[in-house]
């Protein structure tokens, strides 16, 4: 128990950890919560550091790939389940982070093997080479993962406009994504564990041989430009739907105006038509009362007013007015000459 004390509380254990580790892992976490907002910022800080602060108090107690697993878990797997949007936006997002925090890893390691000539790194190595070590992580992670995760950013902020608005509609944080987005998804994930196994196998098996770091650097070049290319593939994609929506949406407009001219060039047929009528039955009911036949006159007043009543009710409201006016002026012109008076005013 002594020893596993001694060995958590060394000074290189603690020199390593949270002088570099968690000021590094703090960087990342806050570049994070940039590009995606947390579902709440003081849980996220919360949880990010004190799992932050355990597992770097253990980490020298782990193997190399119990610590490759927890890397992954505490990079991608923690910060996916706490920030919103869409899981595969989430995904896509925390696994090119962990891309970039790799190239930065393989930026320092390049400076420890050119600077030192030594072909590997521990805790005692990185105390006795202080200066070196902080200098190798405020160039790794200051100014290549830094200017990377910010640009990155940018890009997710234009292809996901909604990426600022998601802490303020969280039922957005639940919508369906695109096909091609979760398929998309899975790329970047995939990129993880292959540029693991590259760098371990550099580190490792070829104690960082010129050659085997520039291959590995390549490799990491070869999986930035491929996701450029699928950034813009999502952006065409994103624009080509976008097009065919509005063209839809015109379409539908286009027919409901459509669907409304049909309608007002039938209520002026109908108009027509009924005002066609009405000086018909004006023109005979001018006839009957010039005769003096006003009885007929009234007869037919009244069964012309009966026939003009189912007509359509757009068309007929328009006339109502002068079909109420020839009834009253038949009756007065039935009873004298005051009403035939009336009735021709």
């Amino acid at each position: 128990m002594s020893d596993i004390l001694q060995t958590i509380f060394s000074p290189a254990c603690l020199f390593t950890g949270y002088a570099i580790a968690l000021p590094i892992q703090i960087l990342y976490d806050g570049l994070l919560a940039y590009i995606i907002p947390p579902k709440s910022k003081r849980a996220y800080w919360v949880i990010v550091i004190a799992v932050a602060m355990v597992l770097i108090l253990f980490r020298p107690l782990y193997p190399t790939e119990i610590r490759g697993m927890l890397g992954i878990f505490q990079s991608i797997v923690l910060p996916i389940c706490l920030m919103t949007g869409s899981v595969p936006k989430r995904v896509i997002v925390c696994s090119l982070a962990m891309v970039l925090m790799a190239a930065a890893e393989l930026t320092g390691a390049v400076i420890w093997v050119s600077s030192t000539g030594l072909e590997m790194m521990n805790d005692q190595l990185a105390l006795a080479h202080a200066p070196l070590t902080i200098f190798m992580g405020l160039v790794g992670y200051g100014l290549v993962m830094t200017p990377a995760m910010l640009g990155m950013g940018k890009v997710v902020h234009r292809f996901f406009p909604d990426a600022r608005k998601d802490q303020r509609s969280s039922p957005a944080s639940g919508a369906v994504s695109p096909v091609w987005m979760r398929r998309l998804a899975l790329f970047p994930l995939m990129q993880v564990p292959l540029i693991f196994i590259v760098l371990g196998i550099c580190f490792s098996v070829t104690r960082g041989e010129p050659a085997f770091v520039v291959a590995s650097a390549a490799i990491l070049l070869l999986c930035a430009a491929i996701d450029a290319l699928l950034f813009l593939q999502m952006r065409r994609s994103a624009e080509s739907q976008r097009a065919e929506l509005e063209a839809a949406l015109l379409e539908e407009r286009l027919a409901g105006y459509l669907r409304e001219s049909a309608a007002v060039q039938r209520l002026l047929d109908d108009t027509a038509r009924l005002r066609h009528d009405l000086r018909n039955h004006q023109a005979v009911v001018a006839t009957l009362c010039e005769r003096g036949d006003r009885g007929a006159a009234l007869d037919y007043l009244e069964g012309a007013v009966a026939a003009l009543r189912p007509v359509r009710v757009d068309a007929a409201g328009i006339f109502s007015d002068a079909i109420d006016g020839v009834s009253m002026g038949t009756r007065a012109c039935a009873q004298g000459k005051e009403g035939e008076r009336s009735w021709k005013r």
